[in-house]
């Protein structure tokens, strides 16, 4: 009977070593086929994801210009002082007209 029990013990492991794969495939299959039941649960997901993802981009392109903005902005204000500088040397140039005004009053 211990025997028997040996030989069917025995008997199982081959079974069990020759089904091996069998038994991966049979796992695989499964999670197979719980991945495609989950699938329309995974395409959602992926969705939402793919939107998040396309939401963080936008985002990302917003700060992009934003900062692109700014910096237009800044490199603007640093020429406007150059012209600021210009407009002052305008001014002198106004003030020697003026004084040229004076000149003239004063000939008068």
């Amino acid at each position: 009977m211990m025997t028997m029990l040996l030989l069917l013990l025995l008997l199982l492991l081959l079974l069990m070593l020759l089904l091996l794969p069998l038994l991966m495939m049979v796992v695989m299959m499964i999670i197979i086929i719980m991945m495609v039941m989950m699938m329309m649960m995974m395409i959602m997901i992926m969705l939402l994801m793919m939107l998040l993802l396309l939401m963080i981009m936008m985002m990302m392109m917003m700060m992009m210009m934003m900062m692109m903005m700014m910096m237009m902005m800044m490199m603007m204000m640093i020429d406007d002082d150059d012209d600021d500088d210009d407009d002052d040397d305008d001014d002198d140039d106004d003030d020697d007209d003026d004084d040229d005004d004076d000149d003239d009053e004063a000939l008068r």
